[in-house]
């Protein structure tokens, strides 16, 4: 095999790791891969040695078509041999099929209809921002549903050329200036509307005790995942009972804030301002929430990570196996980090009086602390 067989098998590897899930089709060990594209290749060769001449266009739907047959091929032998049923993926692909409109002020976060006809927010890649966001908010997303919390259910949605394309819709001109030739895949939640009201403790403190609890069981989810962001909790609407529930959402400032070297590198939390007031008389419910967490399976994170495309981080599989070593870690010393928390609470709130009030209370109170990404469950 020469070099330039080698670096066309290698680009074909790189398309089939990126293009093969949006069909369903898992992925096969790379010996397995690289296998199928030669012989792809090798038939690509005879047919050009029959008819003589075979457009380039031509040559590379036949291998396409090759190399994604025998991927299936090969994953029905498997299923056909295992007697057990396949669990359901826990990210589900769906493609975008209509353009609403952009939340919030970053321009990371749009509005959109998918394939089963709900509304998605998705997270599109933005060069100035962490390359690991998209990651980070299915990881956690996934996490607080583990935990109890209630959260948005999560996907992979495709926005294709055509939507990409369309000069109505108001991408950010990063997305318009990387081509729109292919498709890209995003993370979605899906939407709801905004309450009208801020959920925040030191605007409005919960009186009842099953707001308590969830805000106690918000906090000590941020104090495992390292979440510096204070408002991300909103009132919803469950659709089938009416009933209001606590969501929550936004998912982005999790993990130090997408910045997973810090996250890594960082074993102590910092105690958002916003969440000072949940310290007083809050501790056996932060205990309770603490050991909750600790029983917490990470099996399906880990599944997650091999199901999420590798585009959401980074393509840096081995800085994603320590971030997932780091949050085992920080859940077998959430006890001690709550209790260190709850001791420093006397002087933070000291120190909020003095300066004349939680700065964190005065940006709920002028709307500031919402964060783009509102999604329901």
């Amino acid at each position: 095999m020469n070099a330039l067989e080698t670096t066309e098998i290698s680009e074909w590897f790189e398309w089939l790791r990126e293009e093969l899930p949006f069909g369903g089709v898992r992925l096969p060990d790379e010996e397995t891969a690289v296998l199928f594209i030669a012989q792809a290749q090798q038939l690509a060769y005879r047919a050009q040695g029959v008819y003589r001449h075979l457009p380039d266009s031509l040559r590379q739907k036949l291998i396409r078509a090759v190399v994604v047959y025998k991927c299936w091929e090969a994953q029905a032998r498997v299923a056909s041999r295992i007697l057990l049923r396949e669990e359901p993926s826990l990210l589900p692909s769906l493609a975008a099929t209509l353009y609403i409109a952009p939340t919030g002020m970053s321009q990371r976060h749009h509005v959109v209809e998918a394939s089963d006809g709900i509304r998605y927010v998705v997270t599109v890649p933005n060069p100035g921002y962490s390359d690991k966001l998209q990651a980070t908010e299915a990881i956690c997303n996934r996490l607080a549903r583990l935990a109890g919390l209630t959260v948005p259910d999560c996907a992979i949605i495709t926005l294709g050329p055509k939507l990409l394309g369309s000069t109505d819709n108001k991408w950010p001109d990063w997305l318009r200036g990387r081509g729109t030739e292919r498709a890209i895949s995003c993370c979605g939640s899906r939407f709801v509307e905004p309450s009208a009201e801020p959920l925040c403790p030191l605007v409005s403190p919960p009186r009842d005790a099953e707001t308590r609890n969830i805000l106690s069981g918000t906090l000590a989810f941020d104090i495992w995942v390292a979440n510096y962001h204070p408002g991300r909790l909103t009132f919803a609407t469950d659709p089938a009972t009416g009933r209001k529930r606590i969501l929550s959402y936004s998912f982005s400032h999790c993990l130090a804030d997408s910045d997973w070297g810090a996250f890594i590198n960082r074993r102590e939390f910092v105690e958002p301002c916003c969440n000072r007031q949940l310290f007083s008389g809050a501790q056996p419910k932060l205990k309770n929430w603490g050991q909750r967490l600790r029983q917490t399976d990470l099996n399906q994170i880990w599944q997650l990570a091999f199901e999420m495309p590798p585009s959401w981080y980074g393509y840096n599989r081995m800085s994603l196996a320590r971030v997932l070593d780091n949050l085992s870690f920080r859940k077998s010393s959430l006890d001690g980090e709550i209790d260190r928390l709850t001791s420093q609470a006397a002087s933070s709130r000291k120190l909020c009086r003095a300066v004349g009030g939680c700065p964190s209370a005065l940006a709920c109170r002028n709307g500031l602390a919402r964060t783009d990404n509102i999604a329901s469950a």
